[in-house]
């Protein structure tokens, strides 16, 4: 109780202070009018009983000062001079407390931009319920294990019964997002769906923005159609309207009702809009052992127990998979297990570009501290003769040091500050130009969170920039100093050896930065030139979607798909068209299928590839300008009525017949035993890069006319000239073929390939950000070390040229002093460059993590920085006048 007391008291006379002495002075004359009256009862005069009892009271300031400490608390106290002083001390040195506070404010607000970053991209999954418990699982066969197998729906039915591990199970087709076209009346809504068991969101715990989730009971053959919507999709097509719930959406002649909007941030699988209950779409699904046209596949989403590890989850999945063996057919037996975390799913590889820049960003803060660290020894060393007279006049040198460490506080409270400002205008920039296809950019902003670290990273500058400064620059012995100075020397012998050695190490980050920037930037540059095996010129690629109306047979589709090409072709300015089943570079990435060779077992079927099989119009190869090594292209006599024929990429006939002509040999999808139909390979095409643009996959092309699947509707179109007018020609004899077809997108070829560049692009412009930043600090540094020691060695340097020494010469001496500097930093910034850099091996593309081009190019560069850094101290000094230094030692 005292101790609240105590406080409020102090309280209320640090904020009324005038009242407060008021109030004290008053009770001083009380005390002494009680004193005085006492002596005057006892005979004394008046003024007599006055002096002698202002001489027993004692010095009225001494009695204020004892009352003010009874209620003072001392640490509160010194700490508000501590920071008035501090104030007033940078009001001084304006030069100094700019540099301080700028470069202190960019480490700052680049490392809270960075984590906001990370935080929106890879660790916002709050709208799923203890994300960390969820897993993600498929399978793959045992010799490919890289591939992608998913589950049938009884095997989900079945896992679900038998498992111990994890406490729901629910499933997502494992193609993903899928692009669909639903109309609300005249209205068209291109939308990307998915389509999942009916507890998906009770398993992942998601709670609607608006209305339900989906049910069990949406989920059953025969159940009214029902979806739910994603936070952007609702944005986007109906205004964020509130009564959207309710609403009837028509896709392949059913309505489905819109019951819930799902939270900003729930974005699995990525790029949905909407995600449907599978069975009242494709009932087909349900039944045991099916495959073909109407059935869905699934990925696994299980919420495993909260006292079970991934290893458990893993151990668990693989005994269900022995214990069904029997069930599946031989070519997929012995599957392995394949289980990851929903975070992994959820981010992408995009997880591990951010961790490394979170790393680069690590040493772009510590690179800040240092300089900062140096520029308050620099400050420290010029405030010898200040910090020696205080402690002369009583201060302590813990009291010093606490004055010092108050100081750096308040620069980097400042800077703090400053780094918040930044780093909001730098998300606003960031969330413009991150690429689409990257999760939660919407959430990257400022935040409880994200201002918790600013705090926390404000706090660590301080103490990191500060403390050794501080207990460096406070005086250790007064009397040494008092007798001349001269003393001293050691100890500033001592400080320029930390100077120089926080130097090197700001060097040696800064060679590490710059370095893994390099090698992200190479590494784009290379991706950007790669050759993609066909002519990307002038092409116009259009997505559509048939909508089915029960009616259409296959024939009548290939044939409507015949005249649109033949419609499309006659437009002026186009040169060619085709048709091809998915767009280049697409969410869904197309069409994939084991294959057989002729000859081969089950066995050997096992060992065989996943390829892409493109389904394709006859004039594919001549459209797009793809090379064939060997053989005829599709032509149109290679009907349904011919003997089915395909053609193989180069990177497939040599995996499949390596040293030998593929042509004429035989060709499947599925294994030997399987119902397909054997292909004649007529042609081997040159490696394309369609799909995947870091890698040439092999690849099966099937002539359209020959395929009893779907029929292919995404059309290139080759032009001369992209003209609006043209894209209105192309959507007005699209709209004409069919009433059926929708438009799902339209783009030329390099806003396509757009998207496969986008995260290289948006990691190199966070690397080179970071990289400009590094460079700017180090030659700041560099330039702050040399021209303090320029200073501390004016006297000697005058001395020299008095003595006959040549201006250059003693210039010389000043680059001498940098270049050792320098190249000390450079080399352990390459050392360990060359250790550090392999963790970037993940997202680099066509450059090793230890390019020697890229190390002597940031070698180069850096050496180049030191010296502009040096010039102009080195220019100081040969200018020096050796009169006025002589005079100002005579002084």
């Amino acid at each position: 109780m005292s101790r609240l007391l105590g406080l409020r008291a102090w309280l209320r006379d640090t904020l009324w202070r005038r009242d407060a002495d008021a109030r004290m002075d008053e009770e001083m004359r009380f005390h002494l009018e009680m004193a005085a009256a006492m002596h005057q009862q006892a005979g004394e005069r008046a003024d007599s009983a006055a002096r002698r009892a202002r001489a027993e009271f004692g010095g009225i300031e001494r009695h204020k000062d004892a009352l003010r400490d009874g209620r003072r608390f001392p640490f509160f106290e010194t700490l508000g001079e501590d920071l008035r002083f501090g104030a007033r001390s940078m009001r001084r040195n304006v030069a100094f407390t700019a540099s301080a506070i700028l470069t202190l404010s960019i480490g700052i607000g680049v490392a809270t931009t960075m984590f906001s970053v990370v935080d929106g991209i890879a660790l916002e999954e709050r709208a799923v319920a203890d994300a960390d418990e969820v897993n993600i699982l498929w399978t793959a066969p045992a010799q490919r294990p890289e591939e992608h197998e998913p589950l049938s729906y009884a095997s989900l039915v079945e896992y679900a019964r038998r498992t111990r591990a994890f406490s729901g199970i629910a499933g997502v087709i494992y193609q993903g997002a899928v692009g669909i076209v639903m109309t609300d009346g005249a209205r068209a809504i291109p939308l990307a769906a998915t389509w999942v068991t009916g507890n998906f969101l009770d398993v992942l715990g998601v709670t609607p923005a608006y209305g339900r989730r989906l049910s069990p009971a949406d989920d059953a053959v025969g159940a009214a159609p029902t979806m739910v919507i994603s936070a952007a999709a609702w944005q986007k097509h109906f205004g964020g309207a509130p009564n959207v719930v309710g609403q009837r959406l028509e896709f392949n002649g059913k309505r489905y009702s819109i019951v819930g909007v799902m939270p900003i941030g729930f974005e699995y699988p990525r790029h949905v809009d909407a995600w449907f209950p599978v069975l009242p779409t494709y009932p087909a699904t349900q039944e045991a052992g099916t495959d073909g046209p109407g059935v869905m596949v699934f990925d696994a989403v299980a919420r495993r127990r909260s006292n079970l590890s991934d290893a458990a989850a893993n151990a668990d999945f693989t005994a269900f998979l022995r214990q069904t063996d029997s069930q599946r057919r031989s070519t997929e037996r012995g599957a392995i297990a394949k289980v990851t975390t929903f975070s992994s799913q959820v981010t992408g590889d995009i997880r591990s570009t951010l961790l490394l820049a979170s790393a680069a960003v690590g040493l772009v803060l510590l690179i800040s501290c240092v300089n900062v660290a140096n520029l308050m020894l620099l400050r420290g060393s010029a405030r010898t003769q200040e910090l020696t007279i205080r402690s002369a006049l009583g201060a302590g040198r813990l009291r010093l040091i606490r004055q010092l460490l108050t100081e750096a506080g308040l620069i980097a409270a400042i800077g703090g500050g400053l780094a918040i400002a930044l780093s909001v205008l730098a998300m606003q920039v960031i969330r413009s130009i991150a690429p689409a296809d990257i999760p939660h950019r919407a959430l990257i902003q400022l935040n409880a969170r994200v201002l918790l670290v600013a705090i926390g990273l404000t706090t660590l500058a301080a103490i990191a920039s500060g403390l050794l400064p501080a207990i460096k620059s406070a005086p250790t012995d007064l009397g040494l100093w008092l007798r001349g100075g001269r003393a001293i020397s050691p100890r500033r012998r001592q400080t320029e050896r930390i100077r120089r050695g926080l130097v090197v190490s700001q060097i040696a980050l800064a060679v590490v930065v710059l370095v893994s920037t390099g090698l992200v930037t190479r590494s784009l540059n290379e991706l950007q030139r790669i050759e993609l095996g066909f002519d990307e010129r002038g092409l116009i690629i259009v997505d559509t979607i048939l909508q089915s109306d029960g009616a259409r047979t296959h024939q009548i589709e290939l044939g409507l798909q015949r005249e649109l090409l033949k419609q499309l072709a006659a437009l002026p300015g186009v040169l060619a068209s085709t048709a091809m089943p998915k767009p280049p570079y697409s969410a869904e990435d197309g069409w994939q299928a084991p294959i057989s060779a002729e000859g081969q077992n089950d066995a050997e079927y096992a060992a065989n590839p996943t390829v892409d099989f493109e389904v394709v119009a006859a004039n594919y190869f001549d459209a797009l300008r793809i090379p064939l090594l060997a053989g005829r292209a599709f032509t149109a006599q290679d009907g349904d009525a011919a003997v089915p024929v395909a053609i193989v990429s180069k990177t497939l006939a040599q995996r499949m017949w390596p040293g030998l002509d593929p042509v004429g040999r035989q060709i499947k999808l599925g294994p030997p035993s399987g119902r397909g139909p054997w292909m004649r390979i007529i042609g081997v095409a040159s490696e394309t890069r369609y799909r995947d643009l870091k890698a040439a996959r092999p690849t099966l092309f099937m002539s359209a006319q020959q395929f009893g699947g779907p029929v292919p509707m995404t059309f290139a179109i080759r032009a001369q000239r992209d003209t609006p007018a043209l894209r209105e020609g192309i959507r007005r004899a699209l709209r004409a073929g069919s009433s059926s077809l929708r438009i799902v997108s339209e783009a030329t070829f390099a806003e396509r390939i757009a998207a496969p560049l986008a995260k290289p692009r948006f990691g190199a412009a966070l690397f080179a950000s970071f990289g400009f930043v590094t460079l700017g600090l180090c030659v700041v540094g560099i330039y702050g070390v040399i021209a303090s020691a320029v200073n501390e060695r004016e006297a000697e340097f005058g001395i020299r040229l008095a003595l006959g020494e040549q201006p250059h010469s003693v210039a010389m001496r000043v680059g001498r002093y940098g270049a050792a500097l320098t190249l000390t930093g450079v080399g352990f910034g390459l050392a360990l460059a060359a250790l550090g850099t392999r963790t970037l091996r993940s997202v680099l593309f066509g450059v090793q993590p230890t390019d020697p081009t890229t190390f002597a190019a940031v070698a180069g560069i850096t050496i180049v920085a030191a010296a502009v850094s040096c010039f102009i101290p080195a220019m100081r000094v040969a200018r020096l006048s050796p009169m006025r230094i002589l005079r100002q030692g005579a002084t």
